[in-house]
């Protein structure tokens, strides 16, 4: 684990660390919500983790749908 946490980016002189703040690596908070939100019943999540992995999931869902779009036009 440790070996992950400091992990580089970039070769070279200057290599760059992957992840500057440890809540980069793991965020605890998120964790937290999620393992009670499967124990619990009614448990409202604090973290907005859940919101930006959605977020994400839409966007990669609206670039395949363009990139259907793009071939149908080419046709």
């Amino acid at each position: 684990m440790n070996q992950t946490v400091q992990a580089t980016r970039g070769n070279g002189k200057k290599p760059k660390p992957k992840y500057t703040k440890f809540k980069d690596f793991y965020d605890r908070e998120y964790e937290i919500d999620r393992i009670r939100s499967s124990i619990e019943e009614g448990y409202v999540a604090q973290s907005n983790k859940g919101a930006q992995i959605q977020r994400g999931d839409i966007f990669a869902k609206r670039l395949e749908e363009f990139k259907r779009f793009k071939a149908e036009r080419r046709k």
